[in-house]
């Protein structure tokens, strides 16, 4: 998505293996992206689920994606 700041015409999704967590992304042409992000237990059949929208200017993309990157890399050093 960051690569593609200035628009794109099809909703992005990235999912993990297991389909616990999932961000899709779309674009309003004007310059604005919405981000939804959903958790899921890993099982069959969840009981719960988390969903939030983050609605984001899209030249704000390429800083979203190095946090990200950072809090992933981060993360998989403290296991």
């Amino acid at each position: 998505m960051a690569h593609e700041w200035r628009g794109w015409s099809e909703a992005k999704s990235w999912y993990s293996p297991e389909r616990e967590f999932e961000l899709n992304g779309t674009d309003d042409g004007r310059g604005h992206a919405n981000l939804k992000f959903r958790l899921t237990p890993p099982m069959q059949s969840p009981t719960w689920q988390l969903e939030y929208n983050i609605p984001i200017e899209a030249c704000q993309l390429d800083r979203v994606a190095a946090e990200v990157r950072g809090f992933i890399d981060g993360a998989g050093a403290n296991r």
